[in-house]
């Protein structure tokens, strides 16, 4: 008997897919593709790491805000964007933003992030820019450091 090659549940007699249902179908190609070109090109290698949670303190995946079409869903690949933030019992400050591909359906709260995949977003070189002025302005780097590395943003190297 065939099982399903993404849940590993046993497929129903009458199939003649890989997969058990609709649901198995559309995660297991995840699965087995990942990010599409363009996702990947905008990202970085860097994962989002471990996420992780005890008594309210942690790092938690949100969107940027509580509106639905903030997530910037990919039409190729499917994920979305989202931001890695620290926690204390509610969202205190971001930590940086990630492309996000969940590799399973959401199973409740307490199951949102067991099974996916998050790249890095590289950051676009007018945000390094605004960063680099934050740094120069809190005198976090000389006057010599932020000239070097503002022609490493505006040359592209």
């Amino acid at each position: 008997m065939a099982i399903c090659q993404n849940c590993g549940k046993r497929l129903p007699p009458d199939s003649d897919g890989e997969y058990c249902s609709k649901d198995c179908s559309i995660f297991g190609k995840r699965r087995k593709n990942g990010f599409c070109k363009k996702c990947m090109e905008e990202t970085t290698d860097e994962s989002a790491g471990r996420i992780y949670t005890l008594n309210g303190i942690g790092t938690t995946l949100r969107s940027a805000s509580s509106e639905l079409d903030d997530y910037d869903e990919c039409p190729n690949c499917g994920s979305i964007v989202l931001l890695k933030w620290f926690s204390f019992v509610k969202p205190i400050f971001p930590i940086d933003r990630y492309r996000y591909l969940p590799l399973s359906r959401w199973k409740g709260i307490t199951d949102r992030s067991k099974e996916f995949i998050a790249r890095r977003i590289k950051l676009n070189p007018l945000r390094k820019l605004e960063i680099l002025v934050a740094m120069k302005e809190s005198n976090e780097i000389s006057e010599e450091e932020f000239k070097a590395e503002k022609n490493k943003i505006l040359t592209g190297n």
